[in-house]
């Protein structure tokens, strides 16, 4: 049982970083919930905006598929501080998905 003692000393974020890799995970780091109304989302776009002036966030887009306001991001780091953004401008935590950049996990 090499291999199972071996799995249990990776540290959080290493297990994290694997599961990326092996695509067993959605690259959605903080997913939406409880669809919105278009115009509603086109409300929280414009103020979702802002975190596009944060250094690391590639794009801000709606997807109407699962109506919530998709942000991209680079990493985790700037995922939080997205969040935090949005939060700021009173864009509801259900009505956003912050995803990690495949490119940049790569």
């Amino acid at each position: 049982m090499t291999g199972t003692s071996s799995f249990w000393r990776l540290t959080a974020a290493g297990f994290v970083v694997a599961l990326l890799h092996s695509g067993s995970v959605s690259h959605a780091w903080l997913k939406c919930r409880d669809g919105y109304s278009a115009p509603e989302l086109e409300r929280y776009l414009s103020r979702a905006r802002i975190a596009l002036w944060l250094p690391g966030t590639s794009t801000i887009a709606l997807d109407s598929e699962q109506r919530c306001v998709i942000v991209t991001v680079d990493d985790s780091g700037t995922g939080r501080l997205a969040k935090l953004a949005l939060r700021a401008v009173s864009v509801p935590r259900r009505a956003i998905q912050i995803q990690v950049s495949p490119a940049a996990i790569r």
